[in-house]
């Protein structure tokens, strides 16, 4: 039998080079570190409930967030430029409430062009005012996990959930 006795330290106890030996390893190998992904996509989801289409989107886990995101299967109602409005205006507190579907901010990105639709009804098509929501969405999604993955979240988050380290950066 042998004894192996380790020293270990808190994150912020760490010298720079190993604290950046830790957001490394977490950056490569946590890929469920971004919290929010469920949120995220019950938005999508029950947007696309809401439109009365299907939510579909693929996930591209090399630390970017979704690579993409479509409503598909929508009612053939949407495609008509007349029932659009129609449909707007029968749909305007629902589209004006705060976080709708979920309560959770990702709800807001899905619905602002159909709000600045109100505002100023142009010649737009559903299709067009549901794909911008998408691809706002889809552009904050990458945002929040990009800043998940930031050498300052990862520090805190490290810290604040009391991690323990070996002195070059090792999670023990």
């Amino acid at each position: 039998m042998r004894i192996i006795e380790t020293k270990v330290y808190k994150i912020d106890e760490l010298s720079d080079e190993a604290k950046q030996n830790a957001c490394d390893y977490v950056r490569d190998n946590w890929h469920d570190f971004y919290p929010w992904h469920d949120d995220n996509t019950k938005s999508l989801k029950e947007f696309a409930k809401f439109l009365g289409g299907k939510a579909t989107w693929s996930i591209q886990m090399s630390g970017y967030g979704p690579s993409s995101a479509s409503i598909t299967d929508l009612p053939y109602y949407m495609e008509d430029e007349y029932a659009l409005s129609d449909w707007i205006q029968d749909n305007k507190a629902t589209i004006m409430e705060c976080c709708p579907f979920t309560g959770f901010h990702m709800d807001e990105y899905l619905l602002d062009p159909m709000r600045e639709y109100l505002k100023d009804p142009t010649d737009h098509t559903m299709e067009q005012l549901i794909n911008r929501g998408v691809t706002l969405w889809v552009k904050q999604y990458v945002i929040d996990w990009d800043d998940c993955y930031t050498d300052e979240y990862i520090l805190d988050s490290l810290e604040s959930n009391e991690y323990e380290f070996t002195e070059d950066g090792q999670l023990t």
